[in-house]
């Protein structure tokens, strides 16, 4: 019998740890990795190897051998000294072969390797270090959160106005129903703070229990409800019933009776494009084209063989947008993002013979290219707004700018999108904190084609309401001494026209007009220019402090719920209460802080989790997805689902 020879044979020898060992065991002579182009007499034993890595490669031997004895620390760096002399890569250390069946056994991302913290515990490890059970790891992040708790408490003492940003998660196979609260506030230096605070369950979905939980997570960071000036949400009936209730804008403190209150909780500027978005894509005909490409996302999300088919000849065609893959409902600009990636896609699904049935024929392509050029502004304004360095000001501006780029675009289509948007457009110029954050912002105020119908005229009259004595802040340095008093604030603060700060309202924004007429600033950001400004125009500096604490949108609590939605979704895999989810967010906050205040650039979610090759990070999204889109594919099935659409059949290729 021949002797059989292992595929995978154990290396005993030092010299295997630079050589490459062959399947045959009798061949001649082996390369050296660590000098190219020598090659080694072998024939079975190593004696020739041995010599000649101690002759030529004696700092290399003397490596290994350390190695032996600390594998963790030394071996490590060999390899990176191999693969930087473009030797031929040796076999990794036992260390590192468990840290990536860790990876594989957990269902890591593979780019958590880059995370900054795992970085820093990596090289803070002691030599004598012990793992922590999981009930250690649970209670070291309930002390983290504690003390990110703390920080804020300790923060917010010097916040009197504050802008509320929250929203509503529910999961009801595991009873999951919980809110977000991020607040968001300008402090002394005219800088905008936004803070995510904490995740609390609520009872009912009404807004007495909505309000309660709400109310205990500000009491919890001393903050008061009464403070807050503005809301900034969806148009969720318990959320617009809060702002109700609490009289969500300091017009309510004057009693003002002609103004409603529901007029001035700032709907998130996001979802009030996402719903003109939705009501379009039920329009006659529009419909049609979206259910043939939700369709065909939700076969690619059922079926994982006919999805990489799809992938590798896409990648033969060079095409470089992505698969036309389902997405969840809430996700803004959905049906653009879908649509694009299908005709982006049709070269290659024409290719796949099982994916026929989903094709549109050639001669209806256009108008689908027409819908995704009709909706492409509504996303780019979604994208736009959905910053956290955005603002409420910033939301009318946006949708004209929507509807001036619609209206130039020739599509029978084009008529029908533009009603939906001048019905948002005109909502949105009916609030009163929107037009009055418009006014405090040089980049809009008197421009009179963003309020038309409106008059500025009648926006000065309104903004009057929020003249207070109060600052956003409190500042217990505002007094200068006269010591430190400069001559140009002594100049300034005995000048004729800015005697003792007594000038009215009505003379500061007279004199704020015509500062804009004649030399308007090219600053970008409006509290920038209110930072300079403020000691020309005190009252309205106060006033500009206010409204421009909020961004255009919640999208902060939509990203909170995609960090933790995949303990929620996960059921197998996780065992997570809302408790455990808030001090895993909190403590990340805590990380992103502290890593802030060390002043470095880098960040942690969102750039190091974002690697396309990465699946392990999108597992979770898509297989939801697909399963709405299962849910939404089995109902529209029946007759009475699509009764505003016609029969599709005539879109799809037979």
């Amino acid at each position: 019998m021949s002797e059989k020879t292992p595929t995978t044979p154990k290396c005993r020898s030092v010299v295997w740890k630079v050589f490459k060992k062959p399947a045959e065991r009798n061949r001649p002579r082996l390369p050296c990795p660590l000098c190219p182009g020598t090659s080694i007499v072998y024939g079975g034993t190593t004696s020739g190897l041995k010599t000649h890595l101690e002759t030529h490669h004696k700092d290399e031997m003397l490596k290994i051998e350390k190695a032996e004895v600390t594998p963790y620390n030394e071996l490590t760096k060999f390899h990176d000294l191999q693969q930087t002399s473009n030797a031929v890569a040796v076999k990794p250390d036992q260390s590192q072969i468990y840290l990536a069946r860790s990876f594989a056994t957990g269902g890591i991302p593979f780019s958590f390797s880059k995370n900054p913290e795992f970085v820093r515990f990596l090289t803070s490890k002691p030599e004598n270090f012990v793992i922590p059970s999981p009930k250690q790891i649970k209670s070291l992040i309930q002390v983290e959160a504690i003390d990110y708790l703390e920080k804020l408490t300790h923060e917010f003492k010097k916040v009197k106005k504050y802008c509320l940003m929250t929203d509503g998660y529910s999961k009801v196979q595991r009873g999951f129903h919980f809110y977000s609260v991020h607040v968001g506030f300008v402090d002394k230096n005219f800088t905008r703070n936004v803070k995510f605070v904490a995740l609390r369950n609520v009872e009912k979905g009404d807004a007495v229990s909505v309000s309660k939980a709400i109310n205990g997570v500000l009491e919890d960071v001393g903050l008061k409800l009464s403070d807050c000036t503005n809301i900034t949400s969806d148009a969720g009936s318990p959320l617009v019933l809060l702002a109700d209730l609490h009289q969500i804008d300091r017009f309510h403190f004057f009693q003002v009776k002609a103004y409603s209150s529901t007029g001035f909780r700032i709907h998130c500027a996001c979802h009030l494009l996402n719903l003109i978005i939705c009501e379009f894509s039920q329009v006659k005909g529009v419909a049609n084209y979206y259910k043939v490409a939700q369709k065909l996302a939700a076969h690619l999300g059922r079926c994982k063989e006919d999805k990489n088919k799809l992938k590798m000849l896409a990648e033969a065609l060079k095409i470089k947008s992505p698969l036309p893959l389902p997405l969840p409902t809430t996700r803004w600009g959905g049906m653009h993002i879908l649509l694009r990636n299908y005709i982006d896609n049709y070269e290659a699904i024409k290719n796949v013979a099982i994916l026929k049935k989903y094709l549109i024929k050639e001669a209806n392509m256009n108008k689908m290219k027409e819908l995704v050029v009709l909706l492409k502004p509504i996303h780019e304004g979604i994208l736009k707004l959905e910053k956290d360095s955005s603002y409420v000001s910033e939301i009318i501006p946006t949708m004209v700018w929507i509807r001036h780029k619609i209206s130039q675009i020739t599509s029978g289509f084009s008529t029908i999108l533009l009603k939906a948007v001048d019905k948002r457009l005109a909502q949105c110029i009916r609030n009163k904190r929107i037009l009055c954050t418009m006014l405090v912002d040089h980049r809009f105020a008197y421009v009179d084609k963003w309020v038309e119908p409106m008059k500025w005229c009648d926006v000065e009259e309104r903004i009057g309401l929020y003249e207070t004595k109060t600052a956003s802040f409190i500042d217990a340095k505002t007094d200068v001494s006269v010591v430190d008093e400069s001559f140009e604030n002594y100049v300034f603060k005995h000048s004729s026209s800015n005697n003792d700060n007594n000038g009215s309202m009505e003379s500061e924004i007279v004199r704020y007009r015509a500062f804009l007429s004649t030399n308007r600033p090219s600053d970008e950001c409006p509290l920038s220019f209110w930072k300079s400004q403020k000691n020309n125009f005190q009252k309205l500096s106060l006033i500009a402090s206010e409204l421009l604490c909020s961004p255009a949108s919640s999208s902060v609590s939509e990203r909170c719920f995609s960090k933790c939605s995949d303990f929620v979704r996960q059921t197998k895999r996780n065992r997570a209460t809302t408790e455990t989810l808030n001090d895993l967010l909190t403590v990340t906050e805590l990380c992103k802080l502290k890593r802030t205040q060390e002043i470095v650039a880098s960040d942690t979610d969102e750039s190091d989790l974002s690697d396309d090759d990465d699946e392990w990070t999108k597992i979770s999204i898509e297989e939801t997805a697909a399963e709405e889109m299962r849910t939404t594919s089995n109902s529209e099935d029946s007759e009475d689902s699509f009764s505003i659409i016609d029969n599709d059949d005539d879109l799809v290729e037979t």
